[in-house]
């Protein structure tokens, strides 16, 4: 239900583009030396649309990112969106993506164990 809700407040991110993507692993170094342990696992993405303010997507625990840039003959906008819940996991994709192939998706897509979002009052 909740990641029905996302979609439907951000309008299915139709018309959208992916304006930011920031990793923070947890890992640093410290006083006492490098510290790998990849606590946070967090990513937050920034998307920008015509139809609702800027939205914020912050996944936490992930899993895996997969990062698909647009190319040369291509543009970052996206027509539409994937979220769903599977098995105690998020998925979201940056298009369309059928139940179950999650795992073969081609286009930029996280898996994390949770996602809150907000919008955002300005063009941040």
């Amino acid at each position: 239900e909740e990641a029905e809700a996302l979609l439907h407040a951000a309008h299915g991110f139709h018309d959208t583009v992916l304006v930011s993507l920031h990793y923070v692993s947890g890992s640093e170094r410290t006083k006492e030396g490098m510290l790998c342990s990849d606590r946070a696992r967090q990513v937050t993405m920034l998307f920008h649309c015509d139809w609702t303010p800027p939205i914020e997507l912050v996944f936490e625990g992930v899993k895996a990112l997969n990062l698909r840039p647009a190319g040369t003959n291509g543009c970052s906008i996206l027509t539409e969106a994937t979220c769903r819940v599977r098995d105690a996991m998020v998925f979201f994709s940056a298009g369309w993506c059928e139940e179950g192939e999650e795992g073969t998706f081609p286009g930029t897509a996280v898996w994390a164990y949770s996602l809150r979002w907000r919008f955002l009052s300005d063009r941040s």
